[in-house]
């Protein structure tokens, strides 16, 4: 019997490539990874578009009433010189409320401070303490003026209603440059004119000059400035809004003082 003859296996060698060949591989390789890589990046990181919209909120402003949070205060005695304002008022600044006060000399811009509070509630009670340790009343109640306090004047600047057309303040001089002359502190002379017409004690009011330097003394019942210690007595005028000026000396011109120099206008 025939031996059967053993199977021959044939082994497939694979050829390695030559280094010439592997080096041009890796070059061809790494110049097309790039373009590759790309548009794999961008599926990644783009985002499917969002379909809610942004809401803007609103926080709603709280109606206070904060235009009645707003007061002067006067201390007041024309005979030793004294015409002192306090001023004093709430302010609402987006969701933050503030407590603002001025203070100094009729007739200056004297100091001011702001204090910041994060609820009205806070701001108001500010407010109401510092009122009664000035006033020696407490705010919202019938006021009753106290002896060596501050007493409750009106002041619409303050307030946030529309305020009427103010008038043309003038003093007239009797020698020098005669005529007719504008007021420097045309506000100033409004709101206290305003404020005598609402409380006849207030009609005599005492303005320091810029520098502290001297004092006028306002007299609207006569209508008359009077400057110490200089001793210089001017008529005043108030010319309505509107009418025209007049250049006729006034009807009464005050008599001179003892010391009395007429003459450089009013500071």
């Amino acid at each position: 019997m025939a031996k059967a003859k053993k199977a021959i296996q044939v082994k497939s060698v694979k050829a390695k490539p030559s280094m010439k060949v592997m080096k041009a591989m890796t070059k061809l390789t790494k110049l097309a990874m790039p373009a590759i890589k790309a548009p794999m990046k961008q599926a990644i990181m783009k985002k499917p578009a969002s379909k809610t919209k942004t809401a803007t909120i609103k926080v709603p402003m709280i109606d206070s009433g904060l235009s009645s949070w707003a007061v002067e205060l006067l201390a007041l005695s024309p005979a030793l010189g004294q015409d002192n304002f306090f001023r004093m008022k709430i302010d609402q600044i987006e969701r933050t409320w503030s407590w603002w006060e001025n203070w100094g000399g009729t007739g200056g811009d004297g100091q001011s401070s702001v204090q910041a509070f994060s609820t009205l509630a806070l701001a108001q009670r500010r407010f109401r303490e510092q009122f009664r340790s000035k006033t020696g009343n407490n705010f919202g109640r019938a006021f009753v003026a106290k002896e060596k306090k501050y007493k409750l004047v009106q002041n619409d600047e303050l307030g946030a209603a529309p305020k009427p057309a103010a008038g043309q303040w003038q003093y007239y001089l009797p020698r020098g440059d005669i005529g007719w002359h504008n007021h420097p502190k045309q506000k100033n002379m409004e709101m206290l004119w305003k404020q005598s017409n609402c409380d006849g004690s207030l009609c005599i009011r005492v303005a320091w000059a810029p520098g502290n330097r001297f004092q006028n003394v306002l007299d609207f019942s006569k209508m008359e400035l009077r400057r110490h210690p200089t001793g210089v007595r001017l008529a005043i005028r108030r010319v309505p809004h509107g009418e025209t000026c007049s250049n006729e000396p006034p009807g009464h011109i005050p008599d001179a003082m003892a010391n009395e120099h007429v003459g450089g206008g009013v500071a």
